[in-house]
């Protein structure tokens, strides 16, 4: 009875903040086929109900055709992250989204290299390939001085 219960309220608050940014129910099965390769969330485990649910909370921008109500949005950050509040500029935004892509652009390839692998497979692996990058950089100072040297051409281009 909890585990339903639990989801009913994972589908509740999808459904509220579906609502609160303007998603049409096809944008989000677009989300869903993109990120979770299922069309529908009837379909999602719950660890991916949670995920999906927390993607929406965290996401601040409505879509183009939505009218923005700042109070509102301020309200829904103080409720999903009260210590980040000062964190959140569109600086930040667009590094988050430039992320995500990246390691959905990483996850699909690893899924290459092993075309059974289900994609809550290759997030792990993707997962644990960050986890060991340090080392590797530390191994092998050739790629530390790239990554300096790319960390460095992105501080020369602020404005």
């Amino acid at each position: 009875m909890t585990n339903e219960r639990n989801l009913d309220n994972l589908m509740g608050g999808i459904d509220a903040e579906m609502q609160r940014l303007g998603w049409t129910t096809e944008q989000g099965r677009e989300h869903l086929m993109k990120y979770y390769g299922k069309r529908s969330r009837l379909l999602l485990t719950e660890d991916e109900l949670d995920n999906f649910l927390l993607y929406l909370q965290l996401t601040d921008t409505p879509t183009p055709n939505t009218p923005v109500n700042t109070e509102e949005q301020i309200k829904a950050a103080i409720v999903v992250f009260p210590d980040a509040i000062s964190m959140a500029s569109p600086e930040l935004n667009s590094a988050i989204d430039i992320a995500c892509e990246q390691l959905n652009e990483f996850v699909d390839y690893l899924q290459t290299l092993d075309p059974e692998l289900e994609h809550h497979e290759a997030i792990t692996a993707a997962s644990i390939t960050l986890n060991l990058l340090p080392r590797l950089f530390e191994a092998n100072p050739v790629l530390a001085d790239g990554i300096r040297q790319q960390c460095q051409s992105i501080r020369d281009n602020r404005p």
